[in-house]
């Protein structure tokens, strides 16, 4: 491992501030398991449909952790149906 790919994983940003990651560092900073993870194409064509926020700069991506979880829950959270008692 070299020592540019810490560099290319996360952007430090201000205290106070998340800081911003490239897709694998978002994939290891949402998923602690990497057999859970969905692997970068998944992200990559749900930043392309525009289903999880990212910053571009240039050609370069760049995601907030905590702005993502915040897009995958709200859009992707099952409600339960509404039961009848009797």
């Amino acid at each position: 491992m070299k020592a540019n790919d810490n560099l290319r994983n996360e952007v430090t940003a201000s205290p106070g501030t998340p800081g911003l990651v490239d897709i694998h560092g978002l994939i290891k900073a949402i998923w602690k398991d990497p057999a859970t993870a969905p692997c970068a194409r998944t992200i990559d064509r749900m930043r392309e449909n525009r289903l999880i926020p990212f910053i571009k700069l240039g050609h370069l991506i760049y995601y907030s952790p905590e702005a993502v979880v915040s897009a995958i829950s709200q859009r992707h959270t099952v409600q339960p149906r509404f039961t009848r008692t009797r």
